[in-house]
């Protein structure tokens, strides 16, 4: 076979030449193409606020972050202001942002599982109400009507039919190996429940898909039985040898006796947050126990206390233990009430406007690093995602040092009254 070297101009009969004159024609033809789509789409619009987001996290946002850290950190600064975010930020999530989690890996659906921001990359602005808000219908009204035009709009429950959790393939919840209810297993006190909710009618594929699971189960506390987690004092944690509610919130837990001094600690702590609610109440005049705060959040939950001193009052609780400190968040749930683990140098994954109060004692210990007595992250930061948390005329309640409140006291208004920097 030979190989033949063709002129330059022969290799592509046909092809058509371009010269300087062509190719700055079809430049000019592309910008104007791409101008007209800015402007007659919605495509300009999209691209303007990416642009304007950009550039809040650019230098000059890097310059504004440095300038507010400075005026917190200051003994002698003067309050001070934050900026608000730009008003396309209404519903901003830091750690659930999509902008962020669409350039992600697909594989194993990386993409939808919580990713971060690092410290010092968010910029330090207030998430603004979106246009028209008004705050929520109080409790209890508002488990039927919500805000709609201005006017109190009546929610109706309207059902279609039943949407059940059986597919031709098998439950969906069910792995082979039987991951999810391994990990069912481990979420449940001994003697707790699994209820599995399925369409209400007799299909012959849902009687093979019942045997299948039932089979599953069988294997599981037999072939797998060294997955399952080992539970200290099983019987003393059992759903038949608690308390019932509301007994269970005062009743010391069985599990607080794997805690040094753990008895004696339970009965203080309760005492303690009993005699705290009642200062909140009558001398800071937080209007606990009032329609108008329902959800609240306690970032330093420690053991439930403030949840359990708040049992008779028409509030929902979530109670946050740092993931630095003591893990006690089974304690928490042996008393009934709810919560989860947070590093606090990360948004909390909530819809900003989320709570009417919020409670922190030890602010400072949520950032700090007790090894090194080193802050892993600034407080100005956990201070803004306080404020995107909490609903317009929220309330936040802070104990700590003094210093701690003078810088928490900065860039907001503090709560005035007998003691309230202890």
């Amino acid at each position: 076979m030979a190989h033949v070297n063709l002129p330059q101009g022969r290799r592509w009969p046909g092809r058509p030449r371009w010269g300087v004159l062509d190719l700055v024609s079809a430049a000019l033809f592309t910008a104007v193409f791409v101008l007209l789509v800015l402007i007659v789409t919605s495509l300009g619009d999209s691209l303007a606020a990416s642009g304007r987001r950009a550039l809040a996290r650019s230098a000059a946002g890097s310059r504004q972050r440095e300038r507010i850290v400075a005026l917190l950190d200051s003994p002698t600064a003067s309050p001070f202001a934050i900026d608000s975010c730009p008003a396309e930020e209404v519903d901003n999530m830091p750690c659930e942002d999509p902008r962020r989690n669409s350039q992600l890996s697909r594989e194993m659906n990386f993409y939808r599982v919580r990713h971060c921001p690092l410290p010092g990359e968010t910029p330090l602005c207030l998430v603004p109400p979106p246009k028209g808000y008004r705050i929520p219908v109080p409790w209890p009204e508002s488990l039927h009507k919500i805000w709609h035009d201005n006017m109190p709009y009546n929610k109706i429950a309207e059902r279609k039919g039943h949407q059940g959790w059986m597919k031709e393939e098998g439950p969906y919840f069910i792995f082979p190996d039987g991951t999810y209810l391994i990990e069912v297993d481990r979420l449940l006190r001994p003697e707790g429940y699994l209820v599995i909710s399925g369409p209400p009618v007799q299909w012959a594929i849902q009687d093979k898909e019942w045997a299948d699971l039932q089979a599953m189960v069988h294997a599981l506390y037999f072939k797998l039985r060294k997955c399952i987690t080992k539970v200290p004092l099983s019987e003393e944690i059992s759903l038949s040898a608690i308390p019932e509610w509301p007994q269970r919130l005062s009743k010391t837990p069985a599990r607080i006796s794997l805690m040094k001094n753990g008895i004696d600690m339970f009965e203080a702590d309760t005492q303690h947050w009993a005699r705290r609610v009642i200062y909140y109440k009558k001398s800071l005049g937080v209007e606990l126990g009032s329609p108008r705060i329902c959800n609240v959040m306690d970032m330093n939950a420690f053991i439930g206390g403030f949840a359990a001193a708040l049992s008779s009052d028409p509030v929902w609780i979530m109670n946050v233990v740092p993931a630095r400190n003591p893990l006690t968040l089974d304690i928490i749930y042996d008393r009934g009430l709810i919560g989860l683990y947070h590093d606090w140098c990360e948004a909390f994954s909530t819809y900003p406007r989320t709570y009417d109060l919020i409670h922190v004692a030890g602010i400072n210990s949520l950032i700090r690093d007790t090894t090194s007595g080193n802050d892993r992250c600034s407080l100005v930061d956990l201070m803004v995602e306080m404020d995107r948390m909490l609903r317009p005329q929220g309330t936040a309640v802070v104990r700590d040092t003094p210093e701690v409140i003078d810088r928490v006291a900065r860039p907001c208004d503090p709560v005035d009254g007998p003691g309230a920097q202890e």
